[in-house]
């Protein structure tokens, strides 16, 4: 019972360590010079920003963490988006994505917070829901600096609207002046506002946002930094500081969405082996090269439960040493088995009925077909440890080129199930009836077409074999490939990157492991 408490506890917080290297490569400086109106002193806090009750906060301090500067290639390929997309060489589908692209830099060069604060869907069709009501805004830190963000937030709106159909209202707020922008061809929550308070900038998005965020400023017994438990888990989770925090309202959520999507979140959330759970944080911090994870949760029956999910102090040295020295690193003790059971299950029941039966379906038939056992000759084989770590590095320094090494205990029945796995799916995708429009494999052999395409003009993926045997796919530009080793399944940007880990790993036998040198 104990043990497969700790495991339910640490399978959600994967997504949270994943975050942080989704977002460590994009900051950037960026520089301001003109000061706004302040109401009274600014707080280094943002949480005094935050309601109690918000929905999901995140906080970045990525400048912590290393940044790259403006001579960096992450940097450069973001401006180069920019100069796209004023040059309309961008297609028109693909602006929105140019547009976020484009502003990560001036976003990540502040500390700031991202909150959510109200949202709800309404029905459309029998399977389908639209945004129908949101609350969402950003608190950038700029201490009175503001002029990047301004500049950033008019050529957004530049592209967005016109005189015709927007109009911009000036609302005085104790000495401050915001800017709140509507359009008729834009839906209801579609409502943007912008200005400073205190020392810092608010940009609020839906109808109420910006005065919501405004109104906690000016009460702090409003913020999410008066609540006790928050206080308690920040000081746990070692927040004040941090790289990174995330705090996620559960039992908000779910009261928000759980009346219009037929109970897919509280679904979704069983399925991850939190049902119960309530509230959520979650922070990271840098010690030396090993990223270290600590969360807090709530649970309705059981209370709170800490743990320090990423910690090289307590890690076995076999996966430190499987670790380059030049690396940067998180390993994480992880019910690998069962984490990768709980993130299959959540997928599905995200589904709808149909789609669930088009999965096991085609499982099943490719079970039958190929005569392995996708449980006992993978999903057991798996261990309990993840080490994630970015060696080796990419020749343009691209972010998202890390390397994911997958305890297994043996190698040869993992082999033969991933071989199964990728050769269906690169059968799939060399019949005609397999549609660009959808990544998913038909429910059976004999099925002619997927029965809803997901989306339509998304990237077609090919997925190959290299003569060694190695899989990969390939997606535009970006080709990640996986292997197994005698220890390890292995999965990074490229498969010359496999291949690096591959040699690396057989020549560990004898290298003394790698060690830290603090503690976090």
């Amino acid at each position: 019972m104990a043990n497969d408490m700790i495991r339910r506890r640490s399978v959600g917080q994967f997504g949270v360590l994943g975050l942080a290297f989704l977002l460590g490569g994009v900051a950037a400086p960026a520089r301001a010079e003109s000061a706004g109106t302040t109401t009274r002193a600014g707080s280094a806090d943002l949480a005094e920003y935050v309601p109690s009750d918000v929905l999901t906060a995140y906080w970045g301090r990525l400048e912590q963490s290393g940044g790259p500067g403006d001579d960096h290639v992450v940097v450069r390929m973001l401006k180069w988006v920019e100069l796209a997309r004023q040059l309309n060489i961008i297609p028109k589908p693909y602006r929105t994505i140019s547009d976020i692209a484009g502003s990560l830099p001036v976003l990540g060069s502040y500390e700031h917070v991202v909150m959510l604060m109200d949202v709800s869907s309404r029905p459309v069709g029998p399977e389908g829901y639209r945004l129908a009501h949101m609350q969402l805004a950003v608190v950038v830190a700029t201490k009175g600096n503001h002029e990047a963000v301004v500049e950033r937030i008019r050529r957004m709106l530049a592209g967005y609207t016109d005189k015709e159909f927007g109009k911009i209202e000036v609302t005085e707020r104790n000495g401050s002046r915001s800017y709140r922008l509507t359009d008729s061809r834009l839906p209801g929550w579609a409502t943007w506002e912008w200005g400073p308070l205190g020392e810092n900038y608010v940009i609020g998005v839906g109808p109420g946002a910006f005065d919501r965020v405004a109104k906690t400023y000016a009460d702090p017994s409003r913020s999410i930094k008066a609540d006790p438990w928050f206080a308690n888990a920040r000081k746990q989770c070692r927040g004040v500081g941090a790289m990174i925090e995330w705090m996620v309202n559960y039992q908000g959520i779910r009261q928000r969405l759980e009346p219009v999507v037929q109970g897919r979140p509280e679904q979704v959330l069983k399925a991850l082996g939190a049902g119960e759970l309530q509230r959520g944080l979650a922070t990271l911090r840098m010690n030396g090269r090993y990223l270290v994870c600590y969360t807090m949760n709530h649970y309705e029956k059981e209370g709170d439960f800490f743990r320090a999910l990423s910690d090289p102090e307590n890690v076995p040295k076999r996966h430190l040493a499987a670790v380059p020295p030049e690396a940067s690193c998180a390993i994480m003790p992880l019910d690998l088995t069962d984490w990768v059971c709980r993130l299959r299950d959540a997928y599905l029941a995200s589904q709808t009925e149909k789609e669930r039966g088009e999965w096991h379906e085609w499982f099943a038939e490719l079970e039958r077909r190929t005569g392995i056992n996708i449980r006992s000759q993978l999903l057991d084989r798996l261990g309990d440890y993840l080490v994630i770590h970015d060696w080796p590095a990419h020749p343009l320094k691209l972010p998202l080129t890390f390397t994911l090494l997958l305890e297994i205990d043996d190698a040869a029945p993992v082999q033969d199930a991933i071989d199964a796995m990728m050769g269906a799916w690169q059968e799939w995708q060399r019949r005609p009836e397999a549609s660009s429009s959808s990544t998913r494999p038909t429910a059976t052999a004999a099925a002619t077409r997927p029965s809803r395409p997901r989306t339509r003009g998304s990237f077609r993926f090919h997925v190959g074999r290299e003569p060694d045997g190695m899989w990969y796919v390939q997606a535009g530009v970006v080709r990640p490939a996986i292997a197994v080793s005698d220890r390890y399944i292995i999965i990074s940007w490229s498969p010359e990157a496999v291949r690096d880990n591959m040699r690396r790993l057989s020549e560990l036998a004898d290298r003394p492991s790698t060690t830290p040198t603090t503690a976090p």
